[in-house]
């Protein structure tokens, strides 16, 4: 996810402009490693203690000077995330000097932390959205999967202080184990409150900063990811879009795409930082990256632009399904840690969607 997710019409076109132009239409900033949930597959949080191993939190200060030179190579939009950006100290006077440069502002949040306090200061001076993260539909999962009791009822009352100040909501859903069976639930909750609510099953391996490496039991097996991720679509789908999209994915052409580029707008138009300054693609991607305070924003562009060029995604170029499988390079990087070999765990995932879908016919 970045700061474009979910772009509206005019936004597509900005971003199909930026992309070709290689300007830095929008970036994250992802503020800090800590969070008051503790989830199972969480690979950005960190304790105090281990945060303070690797470095300290940048200063808002420190923050609004890189949006400063952001805003002179073109950023328009800046989602802030975290850990739990609302631990951020100083989250507000950020927010506030982002917006006075002009910035389109999204937030990520698990939404247990929205206060009236903070709904009031947002309403005043709206974000483009705020996304929550909704990791189950009663608080017994919250409990088992974030180590958080309680932690569904906060969410919604945070969602309820957004909704009234007319800020407008996008829930978020990664299925996992715990909350596999929730799907239904998870659905008719974003119905309640009238908002759109996009699910994930497909996890990334990701460990970066932390400890212990990533435990494949904290997600779906591919078999389990493809159900899941069907039994979604029927949800956001009608009866005619859903036998499109099978169609599309049980006719799918033969021939293998030979374009080995990478497709998103990673390193092209979007770009993170994370909270020790490191610039990169992806969220996902440690290389190609630059510290950012250390040697700027049109410096460190300039860096990614180059080497984010350089990415070949060889690994899947003989792949006869590539069109309809969603692979991508943080995919790659991820399950293979190069971008030459095929993710096994993917190629599963989309033999089962196929599988699923035939057997539906």
């Amino acid at each position: 996810m970045d700061a474009l997710d979910s772009a509206l019409k005019i936004e597509e076109r900005l971003v199909m402009k930026a992309t070709l132009a290689h300007i830095p239409l929008g970036g994250t900033f992802e503020l800090l490693p800590l969070c008051n949930m503790n989830c199972h597959m969480c690979f950005i949080r960190l304790s105090r203690e281990e945060m303070d191993l690797r470095g300290s939190l940048r200063s808002v200060e420190e923050w609004l000077e890189i949006a400063r030179q952001m805003k002179e190579s073109g950023t328009l939009f800046v989602l802030l995330t975290g850990g739990e950006p609302f631990l951020y100290p100083g989250f507000l006077d950020l927010y506030q000097g982002l917006k006075k440069l002009g910035m389109i502002i999204t937030i990520n949040t698990n939404g247990t932390l929205i206060t009236p306090q903070i709904a009031a200061a947002l309403g005043k001076d709206k974000p483009r959205r705020v996304n929550i993260t909704l990791y189950g539909a009663s608080n017994q999962t919250y409990e088992r999967l974030c180590h958080y009791p309680n932690g569904f009822d906060q969410t919604c009352k945070g969602i309820e202080l957004l909704l009234e100040q007319k800020i407008d909501i996008k829930l978020n859903g990664t299925i996992v184990p715990e909350n596999v069976h929730e799907i239904d639930a998870l659905f008719e909750i974003a119905k309640h409150y009238g908002l759109y609510i996009k699910m994930d099953t497909y996890m990334y391996p990701s460990s970066r900063e932390r400890l212990h490496p990533f435990h494949p039991e904290s997600r779906l097996s591919p078999k389990e990811a493809a159900q899941a991720a069907l039994k979604i679509k029927k949800h956001q789908m009608s009866q005619e879009e859903y036998t499109a999209y099978q169609n599309h994915m049980l006719n799918h052409p033969s021939l293998p795409n030979q374009d080995s580029s990478i497709q998103c707008r990673a390193g092209k138009s979007a770009f993170w930082i994370n909270w020790y300054g490191d610039m990169t693609s992806c969220i996902f991607m440690k290389k190609p990256g630059i510290n950012v305070f250390e040697n700027g924003f049109e410096k460190s562009w300039k860096y990614l632009l180059e080497n984010t060029s350089k990415i070949q995604l060889t690994g899947c170029l003989s792949c006869t399904k590539k069109s309809v499988c969603q692979v991508c390079a943080a995919c790659m990087y991820c399950e293979c840690g190069c971008f030459d070999q095929k993710p096994d765990y993917m190629c599963q995932y989309t033999d089962e969607l196929i599988k699923q879908l035939e057997d539906m016919k």
